[in-house]
């Protein structure tokens, strides 16, 4: 059994906790486990995964700013951006697995987003001032040491004349009922967020046992992204089998003879049940990269052709030919496959700058 401390700490977890509390559930899908999507009641919807979010671009505004982020003028990269039906405020929240001092170098990437959330309008390309509200998630041991950070965080850059985002903290917890959102006592959420979390929230709950803690993921597994190895490994497996599956079912539905194209965005997409369409930043592709190379290892066919590093076409002027790709899939050792966790593709989420 996975230890609930180190699940609540692990960054594919804290991803997919908020996307359980902000996304449809697939209809198919059997989740083992009660799932409370909190944030999806209340008007709460997903517009994006790994979003750059821009600092102003005046010359005022980057001189002020450039000692507070060590002359990194690269744009970072908000976790989540979460829309409401309603109100205007838009959230953009950052997951870390632990909390961190206000001279870590981590704080350079949170500076830069309370910055940049403070009127996202720049982010979109201009109009009328878009303001957004910066959500720092983490575990709920460290959330008042995390409240002093931001608090200093903020104080240097009204200090030197730029505009924070306003912030606020939610804390992951375990509890008798599962896994709660708890936010603490002297800090404010946007309305209808407070509202929600003024008391602890449970957002996956199980009754008799811990082994099923863990349900069924949206994103099961990212390249790159330091995990526990065995949550990787599994996650690896997870995603790698869904994959497949799909391939089987687009081989299997091809026309002899033919040419199959397997686009890596959509088959991630399916695999995700929708949710790597919001994924946003320069790091899609890379993603898509390590899938269509684990297709092509799994397909071994004498007729794949890649096409760039995004998709896969497979010559299939037979049925013979389909037959061996079909065998490939079946016979593909997905558990080998686990072991092998690329660390070539790097992508940004929880970054530490």
């Amino acid at each position: 059994m996975m230890d609930v401390k180190v699940l609540r700490q692990d960054p594919v977890f804290q991803l997919n906790l908020l996307l359980w509390s902000i996304m449809d559930v697939p209809d198919d899908i059997n989740f083992q486990i009660n799932l409370n999507p909190i944030l999806r009641n209340e008007g709460y919807t997903l517009y994006a995964i790994e979003k750059e979010v821009l600092l102003p671009s005046d010359l005022s505004s980057m001189e002020a700013i450039s000692p507070l982020i060590k002359k990194r003028f690269t744009p970072p990269s908000a976790d989540l951006w979460v829309t409401h039906e309603r109100e205007k405020t838009d959230l953009v929240i950052e997951l870390k697995s632990r909390g961190f001092g206000s001279d870590s170098d981590k704080s350079v990437q949170v500076t830069k987003i309370m910055a940049a959330t403070a009127d996202l309008s720049v982010t979109l390309g201009g109009g009328d001032k878009r303001p957004g509200y910066f959500v720092f998630i983490t575990v709920a041991e460290d959330m008042e040491a995390m409240l002093s950070t931001l608090s200093e965080l903020k104080t240097r850059l009204v200090e030197r004349g730029i505009t924070s985002a306003p912030t606020a903290i939610i804390g992951i917890q375990q509890s008798t009922k599962g896994i709660d959102f708890v936010n603490p006592q002297d800090t404010q959420l946007p309305s209808p967020l407070g509202e929600i979390l003024c008391n602890p929230t449970t957002v996956l709950q199980f009754e008799d046992s811990e082994d099923e803690i863990v349900p069924l993921y949206f994103i099961p597994w990212i390249p790159g992204v330091t995990q526990d190895k065995e949550l990787s490994s599994e996650g690896l497996k997870v995603l790698t089998s869904r994959l497949l599956t799909h391939v089987q079912e687009a081989v299997g539905k091809a026309d002899i003879s033919s040419i199959l194209n397997i686009r890596g965005e959509t088959i991630l997409e399916k695999a995700t049940f929708g949710a790597f369409e919001y994924w946003r930043d320069r790091d899609r592709k890379r993603f898509i990269k390590e899938v269509i190379r684990i297709i092509a290892k799994a397909t071994k066919s004498l007729g794949q052709k890649h096409g760039g590093d995004t998709e896969l076409m497979i010559d299939l002027p037979d049925e013979k030919v389909r037959d061996n790709v079909m065998k490939n899939i079946e016979r593909f050792k997905i558990e080998e496959e686990s072991n092998y966790l690329s660390s070539a593709t790097i992508p940004t989420l929880f970054d530490q700058s």
